[in-house]
């Protein structure tokens, strides 16, 4: 045989070789992509909310148990909680269902995935007394997702998106229920009180005109810009954080000897039924003046102040962005050019 056709028969049987390792090189993608996209439907749990009557979960690094009582929700160890039963039953929508985006399966070492240092670690337990746990591990620095396990089976690893983890909130009132704040009208508040240990003063509105009055000072006219601009950010009043259900020590919080207490007092339209000389009942409207009042405590690292409502044992903060401007004015910051005469 000549050298050529030996060439020629060489080439031929590598292009036969390259060809079939082609063809097994696109099979076995081909299955890799068939698999890949098998794991990423893979349902792991779908649990209907309506059947759990427990839930358990870490919240700043401490576990906390909520369970169904005659058809309320409780802290487990708390009773006296003020349970947002939505809060609680809000985050199980990403439970039903989750999906795996990977599986990994005969997994030897579940610690290489954070199992043995968890995040959070959510037990679940239904009406017959069934319990489904979900132990959150790291998270994939690439992907973002997180590696979880399920009900102890360590040779299974599946990674879920991160929305399951942050749906736990890490913050333990944000599954209560707060006292609510007036929703107050700049344009119905007449009268702003504010007493310290220094002094006392207040703001209030005589026959179509701001006032201001300290307890040994004349009345004077009040600026009502000033006072305005305080107003209106009287009228945002919120809570920014919600710190205590029952409070028990307000000295933590310096409520005890509180630094200021502040009444705000505003008018509301009632409503009461009359009998004229017909006897035809009618609606007659009225107003009736309506007070709030805050202790005022320290203020917390960020800056806001810790507040607690008259009579209430709820402990909360309030941006000094809102009431601070009150807090720190002093009479003559209340007062019209003319009175200060500038």
């Amino acid at each position: 045989m000549s050298k050529k056709r030996i060439t020629m028969a060489a080439g031929l049987a590598s292009l036969i070789g390259l060809s079939s390792a082609y063809a097994a090189l696109k099979s076995y993608n081909n299955k890799q992509a068939e698999m890949t996209a098998l794991e990423q439907g893979k349902q792991i749990l779908n649990v209907d909310s309506n059947s759990v009557t427990g839930l358990t979960f870490t919240v700043d690094h401490e576990q906390v148990s909520f369970i169904l009582k005659n058809d309320v929700w409780i802290k487990e160890d708390d009773e006296t909680f003020p349970v947002d039963e939505e809060a609680i039953l809000g985050p199980l929508v990403q439970l039903a269902p989750l999906n795996a985006v990977r599986t990994l399966e005969n997994v030897e070492d579940s610690a290489e995935y954070g199992i043995n240092e968890p995040q959070n670690t959510i037990t679940l337990t239904d009406k017959d007394g069934g319990q489904t746990e979900i132990v959150i591990g790291a998270t994939n620095s690439g992907t973002g997702d997180d590696y979880i396990m399920v009900n102890g089976e360590e040779s299974v690893i599946y990674t879920v998106s991160s929305a399951l983890r942050t749906a736990f909130s890490d913050d333990l009132y944000d599954y209560a229920v707060s006292e609510e704040l007036p929703h107050l009208n700049a344009s119905e508040i007449t009268r702003i009180s504010l007493q310290r240990d220094t002094d006392a003063y207040e703001v209030y509105l005589e026959d179509a005109k701001w006032k201001i009055s300290g307890s040994d000072s004349e009345v004077l006219d009040a600026d009502s810009e000033k006072v305005n601009n305080v107003l209106t950010k009287l009228s945002g009043l919120e809570y920014a954080d919600y710190v205590e259900h029952d409070c028990k020590d307000p000295s933590r919080y310096g409520l005890d000897d509180p630094s200021a207490i502040l009444t705000v007092t505003w008018t509301e339209e009632t409503e009461s039924d009359t009998e004229d000389s017909t006897e035809s009942v009618t609606e007659a409207q009225s107003k009736t003046e309506v007070s709030f009042v805050f202790r005022i405590g320290n203020t917390d690292e960020l800056g806001n102040y810790y507040v607690q409502q008259e009579k209430s044992s709820q402990v909360h903060t309030i941006s000094s962005g809102i009431i601070g401007e009150v807090l720190e004015k002093s009479i003559s910051d209340w007062e019209t050019a003319e009175d200060t005469g500038a």
